[in-house]
């Protein structure tokens, strides 16, 4: 770990931290020998994560120090460390009221960024080039970050904080649409059954889904319809079994494409997981994908599973470094577990050394029948 620059690494107790999936913020909390966070105020702390050679460890977690306390107790000194989405956020303000009509996601993005003295060079805009919908005028008072999260909330982007003191927007991901999986998981990484979970997300079916807006005079400016496939499934929901997207602010193009979307999502039995207490992984983080594998039933199944419940991870002086993760997921693979032939167990007498030399013979003798009929030896 860094502060301003330096290692501090002997001097830190524990840390945690948290990738938050909702508003995409981040933050650490750390504890250190007391003294080591005097004028430490406003200073970049950069955490470091790897195992092995120290020249390959990997940034994880970039963020300002804030709030630094001595405990006189316990004798340390504590402080919290905020991602540049969480720097964004108050007491920070717009200063003035705003119109972003018209604007683009990257624009309003890259204006929000300047006014909380973000490097524009530190922001990765993906698939911004789209206009915002029906965006009410910010107040001065609003933070940055609140315009933000509304912003992308309406628009169905998300936000994420990144090391080295990146910030990510793009639009909400389904699992198997962020590229490569990153990591293979199954039962044996984590500590107990209860570590390694997959359920059933969606048990409801739905025939189809409809995106609307009602306006005040009772009619629907806007309103779409597109129909759930339902792959797999023997028995059709009724067709009155509905999924609604209501009061979506957006233009009927655009709510024609969010229940495609949407059906497109929900024709597919989507899977919640969670993985808890795993080695911490510095390659991982929000939004990214992974595959988990298991055997459930006699059938092992294959899952891509997409990283979006909140990320928490922590480590201490001994050397432990953890994080737990979770998302939604679906089933891509499955097939019966092959069956090995073991042959039964069976009892005997197994010489576990040669067997002992025959000793020698100190007698003979010669086998006959005597006058009676008797069978008699001769010893010699």
């Amino acid at each position: 770990m860094e502060i301003g620059g330096k290692d501090v690494t002997p001097l830190v107790n524990s840390f945690s931290g948290t990738y938050a999936a909702s508003g995409g913020s981040s933050t650490m909390e750390i504890e250190v020998q007391r003294g080591s966070l005097s004028r430490v105020q406003g200073q970049m702390c950069r955490l470091f994560v790897g195992y092995g050679d120290p020249d390959s460890y990997v940034e994880y977690f970039t963020g300002k120090i804030e709030e630094p306390k001595s405990n006189p107790f316990s004798r340390t000194d504590t402080a919290t460390v905020y991602g540049p989405y969480a720097e964004m956020g108050e007491p920070a303000s717009m200063m003035e009221d705003v119109d972003y009509s018209g604007w683009t996601v990257e624009q309003v993005m890259l204006d929000l960024g300047e006014r909380s003295n973000q490097n524009p060079r530190f922001l990765e805009v993906r698939g911004g080039r789209v206009e915002v919908i029906d965006q009410d005028i910010v107040a001065a008072e609003t933070a940055p970050y609140e315009v933000a999260s509304s912003i992308t909330d309406a628009m169905n982007f998300v936000l994420s904080d990144r090391p080295k003191y990146r910030r990510l927007v793009m639009p909400r991901p389904r699992p198997g649409s962020t590229g490569r999986a990153k990591a293979t998981y199954t039962p044996d990484d984590v500590q107990s059954e209860e570590d390694f979970t997959i359920e059933p997300l969606n048990a409801v079916l739905y025939a189809k889904v409809i995106v609307m807006r009602r306006a005040d005079d009772g009619s629907y400016p806007v309103w779409r319809e597109a129909a759930v496939a339902n792959r797999g499934v023997l028995l059709k929901p009724p067709p009155n079994h509905v999924f609604w997207v209501t009061d979506y602010p957006g233009t009927n193009a655009q709510a024609g494409d969010k229940a495609a979307q949407e059906a497109m999502w929900l024709s597919r039995v989507a899977w919640s997981w969670h993985l808890q207490d795993i080695a911490l992984n510095p390659d991982l983080l929000l939004y990214d994908s992974v595959y988990l594998e298991r055997e459930a039933e006699g059938v092992h199944e294959t899952y891509v599973a997409l990283l979006e419940d909140d990320i928490t991870f922590g480590g201490d002086n001994s050397g432990s470094l953890t994080m737990s993760v979770g998302g939604t997921a679906i089933l891509i693979d499955s097939r019966p577990v092959e069956k090995t032939y073991k042959p039964k167990a069976t009892t005997g007498i197994f010489r576990l050394s040669p067997p002992p030399e025959p000793e020698p013979i100190l007698w003979s003798s010669s086998l006959k029948w005597d006058e009676l009929g008797d069978l008699t030896w001769d010893e010699a």
